[in-house]
């Protein structure tokens, strides 16, 4: 039986989620915003029309946003965070086999499951989600996770229904003969050049390359990228429960350089990354750290500072994992400068169903799992931000700006959408 990969992925996804909410959105360009409110992260299709670029500083294009009036939003997290969730757990009701691959988007193995045809299953799925939902997605159907990507591409840019199928050899040679090698998974420009200089320079001249030579020039991914568009499958789906590491850094809205303001930043960086550890019921053994400075920043040559740290022992608890990093913080601090990144990445991930004690010391690890199963619950249930450590607020606390955040709709009981009869 031939495999068949769909890719179903939301379309502008963070201003979808903001349109769902505030209907009187729809048809207007919108932009959102990143933490901090510096660059654009999400556009309506309405504002890629105006060449307002991905990632751009918002102050680079405030008069394109004036004169054309466009809508712009500070980023509202966990508003797409809990909508991802509820989608990914629909998408999950049409097939077992899922590999969540980014907060919009999942690839699905349909081969085994339907009785009618994929295509038709694939517009069930996205207008199941629309029903249930009220967010409009794209899902692209092939052989391959790549090919399910190119499908996908051409069902966001050329395709009605917004599903698009590349499961039969000559509808992949169509669609590859002239696709921009950019716009392949996993080709960057630099690796773009790479292929033009050996005399490939569409997606079709790739495919029908030789795998063993592409693998000289682009190394044993570029060899894996030619197999998968020739139709043959090398990448399978990925269980991304089973993470080796987990992070959370943030950029501040000013640079900053007492430690103290520098502390409570990445306070917070820990509660959150914390709480994504316990989300996926792990513990961590040990943490690398780093502080950076703003590489643009005048009359300051860049600096970041890294470190790494080991727990006594493993854990999932807030307290320790945050006293722990303090204590490093101090390593690679500078009191000189001014920095503009903080960040913790948790590593060594074990399941936490599986406790090792120490040879000299008895740890209750039950009392510190039902205090943070508390704290998360609580937080969950009234909203992120009612319980946190101390150290994450205090008098110098820094904020992260976020002047044009809508509500959020689906996690505090006092920001509920309101309907007007």
């Amino acid at each position: 039986m031939s495999l068949v990969f769909a890719l179903v992925d939301c379309n502008n996804f963070y201003v979808s989620c903001e349109r769902l909410f505030d209907p009187a959105l729809e048809g207007r360009p919108v932009v959102v915003l990143s933490n901090n409110d510096g660059c654009i992260v999400a556009r309506s299709n309405e504002a890629k029309r105006l060449n307002i670029p991905m990632a751009a500083p918002i102050y680079q294009y405030k008069k394109v946003i004036e004169k054309h009036k466009v809508h712009v939003l500070s980023s509202n997290y966990s508003l797409y965070g809990e909508l991802s969730k509820r989608i990914m757990d629909l998408l999950l009701s049409f097939s077992p086999d899922m590999e969540v691959y980014s907060i919009d988007e999942a690839f699905l193995r349909l081969d085994s499951l339907f009785a009618i045809s994929s295509f038709d299953y694939a517009l069930k799925i996205k207008k199941t989600i629309m029903k249930h939902l009220g967010l409009p997605v794209s899902i692209g159907l092939g052989p391959t996770k790549t090919l399910a990507k190119v499908a996908n591409y051409m069902a966001k840019n050329h395709s009605v229904s917004g599903v698009y199928s590349v499961l039969e050899w000559k509808d992949q040679e169509e669609v590859l003969r002239g696709f921009p090698l950019t716009k392949l998974w996993g080709v960057a420009k630099r690796s773009s050049l790479k292929l033009n200089k050996i005399g490939i320079y569409d997606a079709l001249q790739l495919r029908r390359a030789e795998p063993s030579f592409i693998r000289k020039h682009l190394t044993l991914t570029g060899e894996r990228l030619c197999l998968e568009i020739k139709g043959n499958s090398c990448l399978p789906l990925e269980d991304l429960r089973d993470k080796k590491s987990i992070g959370s850094s943030r950029s501040f809205p000013k640079d900053l350089k007492l430690l103290s303001e520098i502390e409570v930043v990445l306070a917070n960086c820990i509660f959150r990354v914390c709480e994504k550890l316990r989300l996926q019921k792990n513990f961590c053994q040990s943490f690398h750290l780093f502080l950076q400075t703003s590489p643009f920043r005048k009359g300051q040559k860049y600096y970041c500072g890294r470190t790494q740290g080991s727990l006594r022992y493993a854990t999932n608890d807030t307290r320790i994992i945050l006293t722990a990093a303090r204590g490093l913080l101090l390593e690679i601090y500078r009191p000189s400068l001014f920095y503009h990144k903080v960040g913790i990445v948790l590593l060594g991930l074990s399941p936490s169903t599986f406790v090792e004690q120490t040879l000299f010391e008895t740890v209750d690890h039950n009392k510190a799992i039902k205090l943070m199963e508390t704290v998360d619950r609580i937080n969950s249930r009234e909203g992120q931000g009612k319980l946190f450590i101390a150290r994450q607020k205090n008098k110098d606390s820094i904020q992260r700006t976020g002047k044009r955040k809508s509500p959020s709709y689906t996690g505090s009981w006092f920001e509920l959408a309101k309907v007007r009869c």
